[in-house]
């Protein structure tokens, strides 16, 4: 599953508006999970856990049957036999890239597979908390769409500005009404949501930073390291010093990530604008 999702990103990176493929295929994700999700309890209560295997083997029979649809390489280059030269390679903007995406999923690796706890510890029924829980999704599945609905049209740099700041201010928003049940119930979504937003984003600038796809592949990897060790670090901090320590850290990286992906996004916009006035200036030309 990782090797198909690296391979996924390092293809949309070479193609037209990363950023809207990439959002399109994280709500597609998230609706695909949400669905299954939905389906796994009935499906193990009347088959047993052997059907929920058999169902997610079944999954691979489109992915399979799609195959020869998949392009060879992201981008307009000829599909012919002869290897193709990777361009050169911009290591600050890459490392920028890569720090970034580290502090982002770092902070939500570790604080999201807790938000369920900190809504309990508001006071809130397990019910109650699930049925927060599954407005976030749908959250999330909304901030995916923006990309895919917005594009490049208002930039890079003023969407992940909102998107973090979203996180940012949910977050602060627990702390500073830490055990509180009203601000649990908008915070949690927001959170979700504005993380989802990000995402698109992060990719496209990822893209705009190498076209091959290279650090796009890398960026996928820590964002699945972070967030598989996400739950390991803020579980033994919650155990020593409570969840409100939980968010004390969110708070200082995930904002720490736009100190990285800023002056990408801000670099990537000039060129997009230069590029576009060149060619109005063109067009004018011409006529």
């Amino acid at each position: 599953a990782g090797l198909a999702a690296s391979t996924i990103a390092a293809t949309i990176a070479g193609m037209r508006a990363p950023d809207r493929l990439m959002g399109a295929y994280n709500a597609i994700a998230l609706l695909v999970l949400a669905a299954a999700f939905a389906a796994a309890p009935p499906l193990t209560s009347r088959w047993g856990i052997s059907a929920l295997f058999l169902g997610l083997a079944m999954t691979t029979l489109p992915a399979l049957l799609l195959n020869p649809c998949f392009p060879e390489r992201g981008g307009s280059q000829s599909h012919g036999s002869s290897p193709v030269a990777l361009p050169p390679l911009n290591r600050r903007s890459a490392t920028f890239a890569l720090l970034g995406t580290a502090c982002f999923y770092f902070g939500l690796g570790g604080l999201w597979p807790y938000m369920g706890e900190i809504g309990r510890h508001s006071g809130l029924s397990t019910e109650r908390v699930a049925g927060i829980l599954s407005i976030a999704q749908l959250s999330a599945a909304a901030g995916s769409f923006v990309p895919v609905v917005l594009g490049q049209r208002a930039g890079r740099l003023l969407p992940v500005t909102i998107a973090v700041g979203l996180t940012f201010i949910s977050i602060v928003s627990l702390l500073a009404q830490f055990g509180s049940a009203s601000v649990f119930a908008w915070a949690a979504p927001v959170f979700l949501g504005g993380a989802m937003l990000l995402f698109g984003y992060l990719m496209g600038i990822i893209a705009g930073v190498d076209p091959s796809g290279r650090i796009s592949s890398l960026s996928f990897s820590i964002q699945t390291i972070s967030l598989g060790l996400g739950p390991a670090w803020a579980g033994m901090l919650a155990t020593r010093a409570g969840y409100s320590a939980v968010l004390w850290i969110a708070a200082a990286v995930i904002p720490l990530s736009l100190v990285f992906l800023l002056p990408l996004a801000h670099e990537q916009d000039g060129r997009r604008r230069a590029a576009n006035e060149a060619a109005a200036r063109t067009i004018v030309e011409q006529h």
